[in-house]
């Protein structure tokens, strides 16, 4: 996979996975009895998610593909 390839890949697994962590805050928000600890827990890690689309570093772009991807596919 070029460079090219791999950072495309990152950038969409990055958009998924953000859109992902979104509708888990969506539905711990929609439950009677949100759960603050999780609902703190999924923010920062949303946001966490948010800078590294920004950054797009080679560290990064490794992180979604083996990280995020496996992740996702488990879930979807």
């Amino acid at each position: 996979m070029s460079n090219s390839e791999a950072t495309e890949q990152a950038r969409q697994t990055l958009m998924e996975y953000h859109q992902f962590l979104l509708a888990q805050l969506q539905h711990e928000k929609a439950r009677a009895n949100p759960d603050p600890e999780t609902l703190a827990e999924l923010e920062e890690h949303q946001l966490e998610v948010q800078r590294e689309q920004q950054s797009l570093t080679p560290a990064i772009i490794h992180k979604a593909l083996t990280v995020y991807a496996p992740f996702l596919k488990t879930m979807l």
